[in-house]
């Protein structure tokens, strides 16, 4: 998937995850440096409060110059908007 070289950005639903261990932050964030260095994005979707809480404390959904954060989108419909190439 993000090792794969045709993949630009990969869509990560969220929806059903209710909370969020810091060793799973710590292998989406291990994951969005690989996608990155290969050209590629993680992107999340729906994610829950809570869960969006834990991200913001460890500063990962802030829209930092350096693009270290991750993109969100409130679901995947507006994810595929984003990321489609335009005409």
């Amino acid at each position: 998937m993000i090792g794969d070289p045709a993949v630009r950005v990969v869509i990560l639903d969220l929806a059903a995850v209710t909370a969020v261990a810091s060793d799973a932050v710590g292998v989406l964030v291990g994951l969005l440096v690989r996608g990155r260095k290969r050209g590629a994005d993680l992107v999340l979707v729906s994610l829950r409060p809570l869960v969006a809480e834990v991200f913001h404390l460890c500063q990962l959904l802030t829209d930092a110059p350096d693009g270290s954060a991750f993109r969100t989108h409130p679901d995947v419909a507006a994810a595929l908007a984003a990321v489609r190439p335009t005409a």
